[in-house]
């Protein structure tokens, strides 16, 4: 069996696995047949039972692709949102979007440039969320997704402190001090993510926060991602926050995808392929957090 069905199904579908197995052993492949047939009817309408109420995606490129709507094939969020009904969906990703600062960030809620820049950060696209919901544009959010941390990793020149501070530097000082932090000082990735959760708590208190590590990419070496993604999961772990890893090899290898586009368009950007094995695993996890 293969990390990824283990990773994508949780212990569920081994247990799953195992009684097929057994179908097959005592009752012959026509009653197997007929019995993974109904499992997987009835894992599917299980999915689509759930609802996850009012649903926010925050993010860079991989999450822009999908859409504000989140229904273009070419984003994860487009096979996500098929995995849940009675649900409302609004994306406020940016191509180029980074959680790292620059000394002349700024709050800005007009500017929604896809270009990696000093305002084109998550801080600022939590600032659009918030006026959104405080003109009834939008449903108050029940579920925060952010996928955020490639351009971080990618473009170190632009963000040459976002391995700065570390995490345990970051959660030093208490909430009430960090939260008076100027947007400007934010310029390591630990700082601004932690700033960023604690906004989104405050503005948002009911609201359920998921983050998603970046996957692999072929623009930048394994190891900062690596970095990127073990700040992200450390941050979470300090805040209480769900957190999802999507930078195994077993989802998009960068590995691979040097070898042939399989499941990317350019070795970073998912194909459909790619946007849909990335949604379903992040549907399925989220689907058992919620259950």
């Amino acid at each position: 069996m293969s990390l990824f069905f283990l990773e994508t199904n949780g212990l569920y579908f081994l247990r799953l696995h195992r009684v097929l197995v057994s179908a097959v052993f005592y009752f012959g492949l026509p009653v197997f047949l007929h019995f993974s047939m109904a499992a997987r009817s009835a894992t599917t309408m299980d999915s689509q039972s759930l609802s996850v109420g009012s649903v926010v995606f925050l993010g860079d490129s991989h999450t822009w692709l999908g859409g504000n709507d989140c229904t273009r094939e070419e984003g994860w969020t487009s096979s996500f949102r098929s995995f849940f009904s009675n649900s409302s969906y609004r994306s406020y990703a940016r191509s180029g979007a980074t959680w790292t600062h620059t000394s002349r960030t700024s709050a800005d809620v007009r500017d929604s440039s896809s270009i990696l820049s000093d305002k084109n950060v998550i801080y600022n696209q939590i600032l659009r969320l918030r006026n959104d919901v405080q003109a009834h544009r939008i449903p108050s959010p029940d579920l925060i997704i952010i996928l955020a941390g490639t351009n971080d990793a990618w473009f170190g020149a632009s963000r040459p402190n976002r391995f700065g501070v570390s995490p345990e530097t970051a959660f030093f000082e208490s909430d009430s001090v960090l939260l008076c932090y100027t947007p400007g000082s934010l310029t390591s990735l630990s700082l601004a993510l932690r700033y960023d959760c604690l906004l989104l708590r405050h503005f948002f208190p009911q609201a359920r926060l998921v983050l998603l590590t970046p996957f692999q990419s072929t623009a930048f070496p394994v190891h900062d991602l690596r970095v990127t993604a073990s700040i992200i999961e450390s941050c979470a772990n300090r805040l209480g926050i769900d957190l999802i890893r999507l930078d195994t090899p077993t989802l998009i290898s960068a590995a691979r995808e040097r070898r042939r586009r399989t499941f990317t368009v350019d070795g970073t950007h998912t194909n459909k392929s790619g946007a849909r094995r990335i949604g379903e695993y992040v549907a399925r996890r989220i689907g058992s957090l919620i259950q």
